[in-house]
């Protein structure tokens, strides 16, 4: 599962553990989604660990550990009513109950082992893990509509038959290791774009302010008059030129729309921001038309920006929220993702 959902987008605070001693397959290295986060724009992951791997002081299960939110429960209770660990639902669409393949193969390893094992196209590791991280693969692949094209395109991935998890022709993957960086939607490349020419001509409209305007590239009358505008009682407020506030407020959005491992995580933030500045460009236009009674080209070009940035800004929200809440693993710690597999 954690080979899987790399190729989407990268784990934080992943831990490391092992099965029970107790275990059928027991001291079995393993991850812990305990304390871990998930970070992508294109799918939304949720891992449970219901217990620990230290049995409970006489007997009767493991020690709890996490619980399931309501929501959760629900899911738990229609699709798995067996009761199996691990469970694990591809956004209602899929799910995975118990174990997907033979788990003796990773019995006497440990986590470092089995990822170069992983590594090894010729490996039975390899054959059985990213046998069964492909047939995943291929289902978050249905939720995200075959983004990233380079993963869901691949031929491993277009073919998860029944077989694939011994099939000869699996290889590592290329990349798919954890930690791999998210990968941005086009609407977030869209929107630092926009954000970097706000950037731009908020600078220059700045420079202009504090020299007078003196090289302003635009018309000095009728009813495009940029030097009007721009030399108004209204070109500040509270004493900050608008023109810095835009230049300020721009740098802002930047850096809440660069194509970082965190822009999944700044949606609300970045959400906020361009409804205010949205809100302060209607005001700006109002000005214009209204009082000052002229228009400012560059300053129309900021607007524009503006508008621009919060379609995209919604579009990236709305393309990230409409994907299904998807992947969610139900387990003991001892089990990788919710068990083996």
């Amino acid at each position: 599962m954690v080979a899987a959902l790399s190729r989407f987008g990268s784990f934080d605070h992943l831990g490391t553990t092992r099965s029970s001693a107790t275990d059928v397959h027991s001291n079995t290295a393993t991850l812990s989604f305990h304390g871990a986060t998930y970070t992508s724009d294109l799918l939304a992951f949720t891992g449970v660990e219901l217990s620990t791997n230290q049995a409970k002081a006489g007997g009767g299960g493991y020690t709890p550990l996490d619980t399931l939110t309501p929501a959760d429960k629900q899911t738990n209770a229609t699709l798995n009513k067996e009761g199996y660990i691990p469970f694990v639902d591809f956004g209602n669409q899929h799910v995975i109950t118990g174990v997907s393949y033979d788990v003796s193969v990773l019995e006497g390893l440990n986590q470092t082992q089995i990822v170069a094992a992983m590594y090894d196209p010729k490996s039975e590791i390899s054959q059985r893990v990213l046998g069964t991280a492909n047939m995943m693969t291929a289902s978050l692949c249905q939720l995200t509509h075959g983004q990233p094209a380079d993963v869901c395109a691949s031929s491993a991935v277009t073919k998860p038959e029944a077989a694939g998890v011994t099939q000869q022709d699996i290889s590592a993957p290329t990349p798919a290791a954890p930690g791999r960086r998210t990968r941005t939607h086009p609407a977030g490349w869209a929107a630092f774009a926009l954000s970097v020419a706000g950037v731009l001509v908020s600078a220059y409209l700045t420079f202009e302010h504090f020299t007078a305007s003196a090289t302003l590239a635009c018309s000095d009358n009728g009813v495009v008059n940029c030097l009007k505008v721009t030399s108004s009682t209204w070109s500040q407020i509270a004493g900050v030129p608008v023109a810095l506030a835009g230049l300020a407020f721009f740098l802002a959005m930047m850096l809440l729309c660069a194509p970082t491992r965190w822009a999944a995580r700044t949606r609300a933030i970045r959400l906020i921001g361009v409804l205010a500045g949205t809100a302060m460009v209607l005001w700006l236009i109002y000005v214009e038309l209204f009082l000052v009674e002229a228009i400012c080209l560059w300053c129309t070009a900021v607007h524009a920006i503006t508008v621009l940035l919060l379609g995209t800004v919604l579009w990236w929200q709305e393309s990230t929220r409409a994907l299904p809440r998807t992947s969610r693993a139900h387990s003991r710690s001892e089990l990788l993702c919710g068990g083996p597999g």
